[in-house]
């Protein structure tokens, strides 16, 4: 990667015998927001505490601007950090909260001043600057704390979970918020959190993480549109699995079957005819047709529907393999019931083999 800031070599962090990390490489771009997004316990927030500097690594390396940082103290590294819980001063105003580690730094006064007037208008908050944590809402301390961490422009803010104690309609503004003031300020994020749509939402790249390895990194259109592993494509939206075997090859696409299953797939240069494969199709690929066509398709029968407004989820029972289908609400759409029987259909682009 040209221009890379924060680079990682096979780190790994044991605690005892649980290995939270394991060799886990990653290279971050000057200006890039780099999501690590998995479940608890899968890795993504020791590796944040290792590179702030926090934890040490039981082995590999750390590099931060072209320099290794195993050895360097965290006070020392010259990151910004925001946590879940804010961490703001109780006893300080806003202004003084923001201005904190600039006058650790021994900054002039005036610099200061205006370095702090600055990020109060960044986060739109300048008439804030004489008031106290407890005097502003959950959105505000958290801007609060994100102007503090980024107020003595670091190369490098890491941010953990920091939107986590915030309700569903401040999370997303909030989201937007540090995606616009990432792009303003041209800064290097490094971001964990479990929330699959937030990491969809404000990143570049994401690594997705699973038993303290990272299964995939990429785009988010990448790796939601083409999954490389089972793991990956249930983690990051949802998923319907289906287990096949290819029964001709023609050129790059392939027939396969399985249990009341057809489908045309776009397979790897090494497949063979007899090869197990594991297929995956989004539900919202999915459609309902009058009759399941040569190309692909599975006939069964609703076993359940969930209105959610802007769309319908399905459970169709397919032989004993249930399979989701999502479809847009729009007017003159077919209703369907519970116990009717239907077909289904999907275009063979949108089947993806995974591991």
């Amino acid at each position: 990667m040209k221009d890379r800031h924060v680079v990682l070599k096979e780190v790994t962090k044991r605690f005892g015998q649980v290995m939270a990390v394991d060799g886990v490489s990653l290279e971050v771009g000057r200006s890039e927001f780099l999501t690590l997004l998995g479940p608890s316990g899968s890795g993504k927030t020791t590796t944040l505490m290792i590179i702030a500097g926090f934890e040490s690594a039981t082995s590999g390396e750390v590099y931060i601007d072209g320099k290794p940082m195993i050895q360097v103290p965290s006070y020392k590294r010259n990151i910004g950090m925001v946590f879940q819980n804010y961490a703001l001063f109780p006893h300080m105003t806003v202004y003084e909260n923001i201005a904190y580690p600039l006058k650790m730094r021994k900054i002039d006064s005036k610099v200061i001043e205006e370095k702090v007037l600055r990020i109060l208008g960044l986060l739109k908050l300048p008439e804030y600057s004489d008031r106290y944590p407890s005097q502003l809402s959950g959105g505000q301390q958290q801007r609060i704390a994100l102007g503090r961490a980024l107020v003595f422009d670091p190369p490098l803010l890491l941010m953990d979970e920091p939107l986590g104690a915030l309700d569903k309609q401040l999370r997303e503004h909030m989201q937007l918020e540090i995606r616009n003031l990432q792009r303003a300020l041209k800064v290097c994020v490094i971001y964990v959190t479990h929330d699959q749509e937030e990491a969809l939402t404000i990143s570049d790249r994401i690594a997705v993480y699973n038993h303290g390895r990272v299964e995939q990194i990429g785009s988010p259109e990448e790796l939601y549109e083409r999954p490389n592993s089972a793991f990956v494509a249930n983690f990051i939206g949802e998923s319907n699995l289906f287990e096949a075997r290819i029964q001709r090859i023609d050129g790059e696409m392939a027939i396969c079957t399985g249990d009341n299953f057809y489908c045309q797939v776009q397979v790897p240069e090494e497949s063979a005819v007899g090869q197990n494969l594991r297929l995956v199709i989004r539900p919202e690929k999915i459609y309902f047709v009058r009759q399941s066509g040569p190309e692909n398709g599975l006939t069964g029968k609703i076993e359940e529907i969930i209105y959610i407004g802007e769309m319908t989820k399905y459970s169709v029972k397919i032989g004993e393999q249930m399979v989701r289908v999502k479809r847009q609400n729009r007017w003159g759409e077919k209703k369907y019931q519970v116990g009717e029987s239907v077909s289904l259909g999907w275009s063979p682009q949108d089947v993806r083999v995974v591991l």
